[in-house]
């Protein structure tokens, strides 16, 4: 693949132990600031054998405490099997923080990319989850943000120099503790069909915030005639912690980073 190689992807399978064995590391209770951004994605049951497949993940974090103590930690998974085709991959980053002076970041990412032959009908079914938790004490000088999103689209590549977009699924959501930026929000296309068992849920406002999301669901769509199709999927998460008397420049590029993370990721799912 030339182009839709080039997007961000990403294979995530939901097994909840995964994000909670990540979790155990930095506890909200041990922190006076915390913040949690998790997703995973099972992409299984594929009506169609894969020609090709690639996978990327990347992680980072920053920790700064003139007068304090910040744990950041971020992690990242992907994986593709040809046979049976299935994709699982999982992204992680969390912070926590305890001190007077003190500003965390950690970042993740994980993308799989899968190219199949079509004869007459393209169809797989998923399990995605986004998980998303801040906690602070004092609101007057502390502060967490988390955001994160994930996403699949499919493309035509039959002409791999001019791929065409034939349907997305998108779920992102953002909390700023404290401030009242917070979204939880989703989109489908009609070839997408969500069970009934999916879940959102979200708490915001005070000091301790939340957005959760899990969603079941089958993808099916037919063709007139045989095609190449490449699959993309992707997620990408952000975690923030700080505590500062005045916002300080190393803050407000944390939070800069994470709104621009997921609005990045809106604007990718919604375009092509």
């Amino acid at each position: 693949m030339k182009v839709a190689f080039g997007i961000a992807q990403k294979f995530i399978q939901l097994v909840a132990p995964v994000v909670a064995s990540s979790a155990v590391a930095i506890s909200p209770a041990q922190a006076a600031t915390f913040s949690f951004s998790g997703s995973q994605v099972n992409l299984f049951d594929f009506s169609a054998v894969s020609t090709a497949a690639e996978t990327f993940t990347d992680t980072d974090t920053v920790a700064i405490a003139p007068d304090g103590v910040v744990n950041t930690d971020a992690n990242a998974d992907a994986n593709f099997v040809f046979d049976p085709p299935g994709a699982f991959n999982f992204s992680v980053s969390q912070e926590s923080g305890t001190g007077q002076e003190y500003s965390g970041l950690a970042q993740s990412e994980a993308n799989v990319v899968g190219r199949f032959f079509v004869e007459d009908e393209f169809a797989f079914n998923f399990i995605a989850l986004l998980d998303l938790r801040t906690e602070i004490g004092d609101s007057s000088f502390e502060s967490a943000t988390a955001g994160g999103g994930l996403f699949f689209q499919l493309f035509d590549t039959t002409d791999e120099n001019n791929p065409k977009l034939l349907d997305l699924f998108f779920i992102a959501g953002q909390i700023n503790t404290p401030g009242d930026d917070d979204f939880l929000d989703f989109q489908t296309s009609p070839n997408i069909t969500l069970s009934s068992n999916s879940i959102f849920n979200s708490s915001f406002g005070g000091n301790s915030e939340s957005a959760f999301a899990q969603v079941e669901g089958a993808y099916r769509r037919r063709f007139q005639d045989s095609l190449f199709v490449t699959l993309v999927e992707g997620k990408g998460n952000q975690a923030t912690v700080a505590a500062v008397p005045e916002p300080t420049t190393i803050f407000a590029i944390a939070l800069s980073g994470t709104a621009g993370a997921v609005l990045k990721l809106r604007r990718r799912s919604s375009s092509n």
